[in-house]
């Protein structure tokens, strides 16, 4: 089991010996159990975590009521089909919604870029339009010497 404790890095100063984390990894159990000074309730709550049948839970939890009735509520959750049933429903109610959202928000953004696309291109015809005609006009002026109104009415814009 690890213990962690706050200390301040600059001068190792230790914040308070009575605040620590201790970290239990399931798959070192064993290990725990040898080292001296492992809260016994600790592991016992680690043990029933990893435990995979109800007949190891009740091996486990003994005589100490809070196991007991902690078995007991698995048990009737675990036979009870109709709140299992339900449970699995509400689990895959809420993986459709995921899912529905994620394809949604990915359509959506296709469909942003094509509209962005589209309104970018037609506003590039517009400007491009707008600017050919303005050469256009200052040319004919140019050329032919005469007024905007003259070359605007000769182009027919």
């Amino acid at each position: 089991m690890a213990q962690y404790q706050i200390l301040d890095v600059e001068d190792h100063f230790l914040y308070s010996d009575k605040l620590c984390i201790k970290v239990l990894d399931l798959t070192q159990i064993e290990k725990a159990k040898k080292q001296p000074g492992t809260d016994k309730k600790l592991l016992k709550w680690a043990s029933i975590f990893k435990a995979e049948t109800l007949e190891e839970l009740e091996q486990l939890a003994g005589k100490e009521e809070v196991f007991e009735n902690m078995v007991l509520t698995l048990k009737k959750l675990s036979e009870d089909e109709k709140i299992r049933m339900q449970c699995e429903a509400r689990e895959d109610y809420e993986r459709c919604l995921l899912s529905e959202y994620s394809a949604g928000k990915r359509e959506g953004i296709e469909e942003g870029i094509e509209k962005g696309i589209e309104q970018g291109i037609e506003k590039g015809i517009e400007q491009g339009t707008e600017i050919t005609q303005k050469k256009l006009l200052h040319n004919l002026m140019e050329s032919q010497k005469i007024t905007e109104d003259e070359a605007r009415k000769m182009l027919g814009i």
